[in-house]
């Protein structure tokens, strides 16, 4: 069940925390129905190359890689969609040194891997291929700008604190977007420069300091033109900020803060066959019509019981009082956990990097391999 809803500006959250109330219960009831069904166990499904001319969601591509991601990194593609990229965080002795590393979707075959200065967790690939950004969430610290070619620094910004949101270059390359207290800044590349400078802030503009854009950890995304949040409902109080539960209260204030400037409200429920299944990265596609959400199936002995990735079309209603369900695209199981979603730069295909069971059973708690899938979204 899910569904977006207008939000009008300039009032208070009247017509909002009835809309909260109502999809509450609704969600509340849902999930006392099926709180004690475990669902069913999440197996892989095939990955086969797609037929020429097809329009069918799918997995086209499986293979394992020699890497460690942070928890909160996120990996690349290429604008072309065949080679992917990912910041490795393995190290000796307890240190980290972080790689950049690039492999060739095809046949999942390492091409090269290059050590990066400094700290770096996750990647936004530029529109010509030519250079990434790279930064490091919730740390004071520079993003910096690499040439893809050698890993050069090209440029970097001043350090900058509590990045929630991803950062993500504009159509040319010319610039990097990232979103800061629910402000959306645009940093010109200056190539040599290295201690570029966000622009000053609005001092009009509303502030919000849980507000995340592009990808979101915590139960809520707001998508890159900022005009539609998505909420993300969860039987998990420390993750969502509208619980499954009846009893459960959301006050105004945290749930304006959680979606900030949008005109558009999207409420997502965990899938049908997985009530109790946790979200976690959820991520828009560059142009915001398509979210892609992961949801941590629970398992049994502290096992974990899998992964179901789903994409949704978050296309705006053609009108702005309209009321709309977010069709569901596509569903993909995943036999594994600790997902990593990105898209490409035209939104049909989706790359997810993940720890395979196999892997979790056979290594340490960190594990060194992790299985990367590609979809083809239509």
């Amino acid at each position: 069940m899910s569904y977006i809803l207008t939000r009008a500006k300039g009032r208070l959250a009247g017509t909002i925390v009835v809309a909260i109330c109502l999809f509450a219960v609704a969600s509340g009831i849902y999930a006392g129905l099926h709180r004690n069904n475990p669902g069913f166990p999440v197996s892989d499904a095939p990955c086969v190359a797609p037929k020429v001319g097809a329009d069918i969601a799918g997995c086209v591509a499986n293979f394992s890689v020699h890497a460690r991601l942070s928890p909160f990194g996120e990996p690349a593609l290429s604008p072309s969609g065949d080679t992917f990229y990912a910041v490795d965080q393995k190290g000796d002795d307890g240190m980290i040194v972080p790689q950049l590393v690039a492999w060739r979707i095809s046949d999942g075959t390492e091409l090269w891997r290059r050590t990066l200065e400094g700290d770096a967790w996750a990647l936004a690939m530029a529109p010509k291929g030519d250079k990434v950004a790279t930064w490091v969430r919730d740390a004071r610290l520079p993003i910096q700008i690499l040439s893809l070619s050698d890993g050069k620094l090209l440029a970097q910004t001043e350090p900058i604190d509590w990045i929630r949101s991803s950062v993500f270059f504009n159509g040319d390359g010319t610039a990097i977007l990232l979103a800061r207290h629910g402000e959306l800044f645009t940093i010109k590349v200056r190539e040599g420069d290295l201690a570029m400078k966000l622009p000053d802030p609005d001092p009009y503009s509303q502030k919000c300091f849980l507000n995340a854009v592009g990808t979101g950890f915590f139960g809520e995304v707001t998508g890159w033109d900022r005009k539609l949040a998505a909420i993300l409902i969860s039987n998990d109080d420390n993750l969502s900020y509208l619980p499954a539960q009846q009893d459960s209260i959301v006050t105004e204030e945290k749930f304006l803060d959680a979606t900030c400037e949008a005109t558009h409200l999207a409420f997502l429920t965990p899938p049908r066959k997985w009530p109790d299944a946790v979200p976690r990265p959820a991520v828009f596609s560059p142009d915001s019509k398509r979210l892609a959400v992961a949801y941590n199936v629970p398992g049994t002995d502290d096992d974990y019981g899998g992964l179901i990735i789903e994409i949704r079309d978050m296309s705006l209603p053609p009108y702005y009082r309209d009321k709309r369900s977010t069709t569901l695209i596509a569903s993909f199981p995943i036999n594994g956990a600790y997902p990593k979603l990105t898209w490409s730069l035209d939104g049909h295909k989706l790359a997810v990097i993940y720890e395979g069971r196999n892997d979790q059973r056979t290594q340490a708690a960190s594990p060194e391999t992790m299985q990367v899938r590609i979809y083809s979204i239509p």
